[in-house]
């Protein structure tokens, strides 16, 4: 009796050891791309092919099916066959299982061309998987290639925040992919830190010492695709790189990534592009004027680079030649006909900064401008003086400023101000001086980094992927762009998160989510019934030995 008590419980901590060691791999989820919409006229797409490298499983073929606009069934599809408009076409595809120990679980359902698809059963010891959906043949299945894609970008400027604002056209959209993997990601937009590799939020300030880039994901709307073999970027017109997110076969994309790195933030101050002066012009028998400049954004300023009080006056020289000049505390004048020189040393104010490209006018005629590293700037023309009868005639030309117009005197050697500068004035509101129409500098807005969003446009719906969100989609969602994705998320805003391509996982990564998870629950369940079975035989066996004795 011991001896039969002994085998039988040797036999059974065998059989229910077994399943601990037999788990096989599964394939939950499949997605299969580049397969060409049906549109009238056209023949069919035979080919197919994975978003991410497959190693486990291959698609062995893709047949299409023909039917009416009735859905009566007409022929299954040659090579050299042509879509009819408004019927019905039905691809299926069909994949195996590759490698010792690869198969389908029961519940493996798959997407094309990131469409839910309607699948049989596996067969062929689960080695072997068919799935199918429908199209029909319209003409707006055509997928136009976007050519180029330009975003204007409000660029960081230290001390402000980051704006996230909604991106529309008639081609592509804001992409919400990255919902629930990216950190701060919103409306399709990543602005991140590169000293700290962070990304920021809506809160975080831009900060003078760093560098940042900014990365936006956009989704070619119905009737259009991205191709980064061609399509071209540029983010305020300089050239940008691309990425495929979404690949949907032969590098054509439905999900583009456009990003540009190492922007260095701007300091907050006002540029100034253009400066337009007017001196009083030499005139034989006349002293030099040394009036103060002194308007919107800069002043002319003694005291700087070695101007001298004994050449200027109120930060203005009057050369005769590149060494002699007419000192301000002498009676000395103009001489008619004589060339001379005006240096004006100009000096921003608080809050403003000359723009390095910038371009100066003095009496009408383009200075030269010598820059400093303290960010003042000389500017300088050469003048011939008139003679003592010349008399101004009006220019018919408005010259003007930020805050003022005025006309000066038409002659070339002239250029001195006729009558008093005026204020600009705008009493129909339409952003121009109504005398001069002077455009005025727009006013500060809530940044937008494309115009153009029509005002029925609603938040694309989010998707929201984690490691956790296994189960299967919703039997209705007709649309997904994430179904392969897999990967961990953080509710700490600040660290460091990866660029989102290599967040999105392969079918085959998938796989070790999806069916080794449910493999290793197998096997948990298994070892506890085991355990179990085991305790009660073996308590059996104990009682029975004591009885026997």
């Amino acid at each position: 009796m011991k001896k039969i008590l002994s085998i039988l419980l040797a036999l059974l901590l065998f059989t229910t050891a077994v399943p601990l060691f037999s788990s096989a791999s599964t394939k939950v989820i499949v997605n299969v791309v580049g397969i060409a919409l049906p549109i009238p006229g056209q023949k069919p797409d035979f080919t197919a092919e994975f978003p991410n490298y497959q190693n486990n499983v291959k698609i062995s073929n893709v047949s299409w099916t023909e039917y009416d606009e009735g859905w009566e069934w007409q022929r299954e599809m040659a090579s050299n066959d042509t879509f009819k408009a408004d019927y019905w076409y039905v691809v299926t595809v069909y994949l195996e299982a590759v490698g010792s120990g690869n198969d389908f679980a029961s519940d493996a359902y798959g997407y094309i061309d990131g469409k839910k698809a309607t699948n049989y059963a596996p067969t062929n010891n689960n080695t072997k998987f068919t799935m199918y959906t429908s199209y029909q043949a319209l003409a707006s299945n055509a997928e136009n290639v976007i050519d180029a894609v330009s975003l204007n970008v409000v660029m960081p400027t230290a001390g402000k925040t980051p704006t996230f604002a909604k991106i529309e056209t008639t081609e592509y959209k804001s992409s919400t992919y990255g919902t629930g993997i990216i950190s701060n990601f919103t409306n399709g937009v990543v602005w991140k830190n590169e000293k700290t590799n962070a990304n920021l939020s809506i809160s975080n300030a831009f900060k003078a010492d760093c560098t940042y880039s900014f990365c936006c994901y956009l989704d070619a709307k119905d009737g259009y695709v991205f191709n980064t073999e061609t399509t071209k970027v540029y983010i305020n017109g300089q050239k940008a790189d691309c990425a495929a997110v979404v690949n949907k076969g032969n590098n054509r994309t439905n999900v583009l990534a456009v990003s540009m790195s190492g922007i260095v933030p701007k300091d907050g101050k006002e540029e100034i592009k253009l400066i337009d002066l007017s001196v009083t012009a030499p005139r034989d028998g006349e002293k030099p004027n040394y009036a103060k400049i002194d308007t919107t954004g800069y002043f002319s300023d003694n005291g700087i680079h070695g101007t001298s009080t004994k050449i200027y006056k109120n930060g203005i020289a009057w050369y005769k030649s590149s060494t002699s000049y007419i000192s301000p505390g002498t009676t000395e004048t103009f001489k008619g006909g004589t060339d001379y020189t005006v240096k004006i040393a100009l000096t921003p104010k608080d809050g403003y900064k000359f723009d390095q490209n910038v371009t100066a006018k003095i009496n009408g005629k383009t200075a030269s401008i010598t820059s400093f590293d303290d960010g003042s700037i000389e500017v300088s023309v050469t003048l011939t003086a008139t003679s003592k009868e010349h008399v101004h005639t009006e220019g018919s030309a408005w010259q003007y400023d930020n805050d003022n117009h005025w006309k000066i005197c038409s002659d070339t050697n002239c250029g001195t101000v006729i009558g008093e500068k005026q204020m600009h004035t705008d009493s129909d509101k339409n952003g121009k001086c109504d005398v001069c129409d002077y455009k005025f500098p727009e006013e500060t807005k809530a940044p937008e980094i494309v115009t153009t969003v029509p005002s029925n446009v609603t938040e694309p719906s989010e998707i929201t992927t984690n490691a956790a969100a296994t189960d299967a989609p919703d039997e209705n969602t007709e649309n997904v762009t994430n179904s392969d994705v897999s990967v961990e998320t953080t509710a700490d805003t600040d660290k460091n998160t990866d660029d989102f391509e290599n967040a999105v996982t392969s079918a085959e990564e998938t796989k070790s989510d999806d069916g080794e998870n449910k493999s290793n629950s197998s096997v948990i369940w298994i070892v506890i019934g085991a355990i179990g079975i085991i305790a009660l035989i073996t308590a059996v066996v104990i009682i029975l030995m004591k009885k026997k004795k």
